[in-house]
């Protein structure tokens, strides 16, 4: 075929089919053209995102049940009724024991801090040396309870009954002791700073020899309390009964 004959061939090409041939691929379109491929990434990467933060917030929602149904962490095999057993030297922080009796128990050197002991008891208990910092403790019954040396600072023990306890060299600073009966107890060389002993009953206490600097005895009753050589520096004693007391 000749050249004219071939021209002629192009020439009776549609217009249609011309523009296709010419047409630019979509693989060089000018950048104006990628606008859906952006899209469509952004798309994927909040699907991304969202699922995971779905995930979080599912694992949020997990953890926020299981510490409602499983509260503090696990505390001894025997509880809630330890009354006579033996842990000493055993560590529970944190754990969950509101009410359990630990009557007559040999907690010796235990660690108890920052626990559930809300109405717990621990009548006749040996915890010297025990570790009962920041503890929640209200309500609880530790008559006749050896609490030699205890670490008990910061801790709650509003209403508390330490009758007859003994507290000798125990360290109750910053404990707040609202309401608590302490009367009988035996707090001799005992760290009392900043404790908080409003409306205290306090009656024939031994206070030989302890550290009441800054404490709050308002309304205290301490009659026939032992307050010889005990610090008051700074102690609040407003409305104190010091009846028979004796005094530094």
């Amino acid at each position: 075929m000749t050249a004219t004959s071939e021209q002629g061939e192009y020439e009776r090409l549609p217009r249609s089919n011309l523009s296709q041939l010419l047409a630019v691929p979509h693989s060089a379109s000018t950048p104006t053209d990628d606008k859906p491929a952006v899209v469509q990434t952004r798309r994927v990467r909040v699907r991304f995102w969202g699922k995971r933060l779905a995930l979080l917030l599912g694992l949020g929602i997990l953890l926020f049940l299981a510490a409602r149904t499983f509260p503090g962490m696990p505390g001894p095999a025997c509880a809630p009724q330890c009354a006579y057993h033996d842990l000493s030297g055993e560590s529970y922080p944190g754990a969950n024991l509101r009410g359990a009796d630990f009557f007559a128990g040999m907690l010796y050197d235990i660690n108890l801090s920052n626990a559930d002991l809300y109405f717990a008891t621990f009548n006749e208990a040996t915890l010297r040396e025990a570790n009962l910092a920041q503890a929640d403790m209200a309500q609880s019954r530790l008559t006749q309870a050896d609490l030699r040396g205890a670490n008990l600072r910061g801790t709650n023990l509003r209403g508390a009954d330490l009758r007859g306890a003994d507290l000798r060299g125990a360290d109750l600073s910053g404990a707040d002791l609202r309401g608590a009966v302490l009367a009988d107890a035996n707090l001799s060389r005992a760290n009392l700073r900043a404790t908080i002993l409003n409306e205290t009953n306090m009656q024939r206490a031994n206070l030989h020899r302890a550290d009441l600097q800054g404490a709050n005895l308002r309304r205290a009753d301490l009659r026939d309390a032992d307050l010889r050589r005990t610090n008051l520096t700074e102690a609040d004693t407003t409305g104190a009964d010091l009846h028979g007391a004796f005094l530094p």
